[in-house]
């Protein structure tokens, strides 16, 4: 059995003596579809290649973080490739208790959920301003109308009252 075969074959992060841990553990946590790596966000911490752990492709590997669910904060050795990563990762810190697992799991659980909420209310903002927009666009183009149609008429009405004055002061001027 291969180096590589032990990894993959260990399922537990129980000590492994007093205060040593396994080198190679396979975690417990949900798994990625594409890769047997921990579920959720992970960030590379340096991007530094460490040659003493070696992934499936026989390449050095590099130090990565979780920074989300009941893995959130463990450091682990993972495949440094970005494009179809193999599924190798050795965690170095150890397992968090239970209790801690399921406060990290409750509180992605619950950002998620808040996420949501808040792409659904702005979601709704934005309909009820596009609602808003649309509804006052024809009652802007009603009363622009008929703001148009009252100038024309207030102006139709100066223009013969005008009419009219000329009118009246020429005729009682002829009277003369």
């Amino acid at each position: 059995m291969s180096e590589l075969d032990d990894v993959a074959s260990v399922a537990s992060c129980e000590p492994a003596g007093d205060d040593d841990y396994l080198d190679y553990l396979v975690s417990e946590s949900p798994v990625d579809d594409m890769t047997n790596v921990p579920k959720g966000h992970i960030d590379e911490i340096d991007g530094k290649l460490d040659s003493s752990r070696q992934c499936r492709h026989l390449e050095p590997s590099v130090r990565k973080v979780c920074s989300e669910g009941k893995d959130t904060g463990r450091h682990f050795y993972g495949c440094a490739r970005k494009e179809k990563p193999c599924n190798y990762y050795a965690w170095i810190d150890p397992k968090w208790p239970n209790a801690v697992e399921e406060i990290l799991e409750t509180m992605t659980t619950r950002v998620r959920d808040y996420e949501l909420e808040a792409k659904l209310a702005i979601a709704q903002v934005e309909a009820m301003i596009r609602d808003k927009e649309a509804s006052t666009r024809p009652v802007s183009c009603k009363l622009q109308a008929a703001i148009t149609v009252m100038v024309g008429a207030f102006f139709a009405m100066v223009s013969a009252a005008i009419v009219h004055v000329i009118n009246r002061r020429a005729s009682s001027n002829s009277d003369c």
